[in-house]
């Protein structure tokens, strides 16, 4: 009992230190995103409240995409919306566990904090996933139910102000501008709502149980008001 809470209270300091651990990582493997083009969508984000998170196909999240030599929004974690000020740079899960398959070390260890233990995809049989190049599996899908009727202006205004050079202009934008991102936010939208991945065990309201997402059923969660799925 004392050699498994021991090992507990070293999962638990490690989960922690992930959540607060600063390293420098080379702009390459942060990556260059543009979250919202349709065609390949690695970061996205989850605002549909008060609080701005993105989250990464490989899992990293709370990594602004945009950040390059600190010429961009650090924080990859807003709260309140609409307020350049953040409460995380990068966050992440470290988990470790007992696996008993005759292989060794048995104690194994996974996860991610500023660098990642894992690749996008999916896991197709023993030994076998997807290509984590593929765009439809290194991609982030989104779907909110009211993505052809609402305002995603402040959707919109959460990605400008990430991006470079955003503080320069004290994070003032036109509306030209965010009407512009909100039109490519709902770009997005569409393709992801046109091409749920349900067959990957994306979401869906199930209405006949037949296992299938059929013609009318929608993605996502019982009402959620915002998924996202990877």
């Amino acid at each position: 009992m004392a050699l498994r809470t021991k090992w507990c209270e070293m999962v638990i300091a490690a989960i922690l230190i992930s959540l607060f651990l600063s390293v420098s990582v080379p702009a390459q493997e942060r990556g260059a995103f543009r979250p919202e083009n349709s065609s390949n969508v690695t970061s996205s984000l989850l605002n549909i409240n008060d609080l701005s998170i993105w989250v990464r196909a490989d899992g990293v999240s709370a990594l602004n995409p945009y950040y390059e030599n600190q010429n961009a929004l650090p924080w990859g974690l807003v709260y309140p919306r609409g307020v350049p000020a953040g409460l995380v740079w990068a966050d992440g899960f470290i988990w470790a566990g007992f696996v008993v398959d005759g292989t060794e070390p048995v104690l194994r260890v996974g996860g991610h904090n500023w660098r990642t233990g894992l690749t996008p995809g999916a896991i197709l049989g023993t030994g076998v996933a997807e290509d984590p190049n593929d765009p439809q599996a290194n991609r982030v899908w989104r779907y909110r139910p009211d993505w052809q009727t609402a305002d995603l202006t402040d959707e919109a205004f959460d990605i400008l102000v990430s991006r470079p050079g955003a503080a320069a202009r004290d994070y003032q934008f036109s509306a030209t501008e965010l009407q512009a991102v909100a039109d490519s936010l709902r770009q997005a939208y569409e393709f992801d709502f046109n091409n749920w991945p349900w067959q990957k065990g994306a979401p869906f309201h199930e209405e006949n149980n037949n296992g299938i997402m059929d013609a009318g059923e929608m993605p996502g969660l019982l009402n959620a008001d915002q998924v996202l799925w990877f």
